[in-house]
């Protein structure tokens, strides 16, 4: 909110182009798992998990637009603009993977089983603006990249990182990519592909502390 203030533009939120990164996180297999849980454990488990998480997003500068269970919604480049919101979104995204180990160890302490969380990040242009009625409204974006953000998510297995051509395109040069898959969406043409990062280099220098336990099949 202070950012909002101080910034020359930072009340221009009625509704405005806008190029956006993405990132959709979310937990592996986690339905299931409460399913078998009491609701007093799922919601210790969704609070430890997201405690950490909203750290790390604060720490890399993220906006979190949206809770949705256990899924996080982030943007990069809205309400504020930065030239180093992609690789702040994909450094963010790598240290959110990390944290899940201080997760894993606290929900241990607690006597609760492992989690683990896939992470999806796509760019590109879309409408943001306050969308809702007098009564209830939210700042929100509205456009093709959010939703491939979602679908590139739900490729991701357990400790997984990827992203979107765009997004690969821009920071070519700094990621470590350790694998490329091609993936077909429904209502699209033609295959997209998705790159399987392990690391960034630059300014917001990261690695993944651990490789994913699963494999994604290349499709």
């Amino acid at each position: 909110v202070v950012e909002l203030l101080e910034s020359p533009r930072g009340l221009e939120m009625s509704g405005e182009l806008r190029d956006v990164t993405f990132l959709v996180s979310d937990l592996r297999g986690f339905s299931d798992l409460s399913l078998k849980l009491s609701p007093q454990d799922v919601i210790r488990m969704v609070n430890c998990h997201l405690k950490h998480m909203v750290d790390t997003i604060e720490q890399y500068r993220g906006t979190i637009n949206d809770f949705e269970g256990d899924a996080i919604l982030v943007f990069f480049g809205a309400p504020l603009m930065a030239d180093d919101d992609q690789p702040r979104a994909v450094a963010c995204a790598i240290e959110m993977q990390n944290r899940m180990m201080d997760v894993n160890t606290e929900l241990e302490q607690l006597g609760l089983p492992e989690l683990s969380m896939g992470i999806g990040i796509n760019s590109g242009t879309v409408v943001v603006g306050n969308i809702g009625s007098e009564k209830r409204a939210q700042y929100s974006a509205l456009g093709s990249a959010i939703n491939t953000a979602y679908r590139i998510e739900s490729f991701t297995t357990g400790g997984q990182i990827l992203i979107g051509p765009k997004v690969h395109e821009e920071l070519r040069s700094s990621v470590h990519v350790r694998d490329t898959f091609q993936v077909e969406f429904k209502g699209v043409d033609k295959p997209l592909v998705l790159y399987d990062i392990e690391g960034i280099d630059g300014e917001y220098s990261h690695s993944l502390s651990c490789n994913h336990p699963d494999i994604l099949k290349k499709v």
